[in-house]
């Protein structure tokens, strides 16, 4: 099962909004835009790649289990190489044992 949630620019998207999902059980998370360099809203991409990483405040988002976020910074121009990256993000998240969540609604700390 997939859910999209469109925002105007990934910047205006949280890690914190990732980790809600992968709290709840959700096997991965993917965050797309703009390609890099390519920002309609300056460089929202940049700002949210450094969020995810723990390097761009607020960066207490550590514990995030890495594996199962993956970030494309693709043009509307690389339909292929956008599609290539997302079947190695299932592919990869295929060999992960499942993210179950909890009896208290936060997935298992890995």
């Amino acid at each position: 099962c997939v859910h999209v949630l469109r925002f105007p620019c990934s910047g205006m998207i949280k890690p914190s909004l990732a980790q809600l999902a992968l709290d709840e059980g959700w096997d991965g998370v993917i965050v797309t835009g703009c390609g890099v360099g390519d920002c309609h809203f300056r460089e929202g991409n940049l700002w949210a790649r450094e969020r995810f990483l723990g390097d761009r405040a607020p960066n207490k988002f550590r514990r995030m289990d890495q594996r199962r976020v993956c970030m494309i910074w693709k043009a509307a121009s690389e339909p292929e190489e956008f599609l290539g990256e997302v079947r190695a993000f299932i592919d990869l998240l295929n060999t992960l044992p499942p993210n179950e969540r909890k009896a208290d609604g936060k997935a298992k700390k890995r």
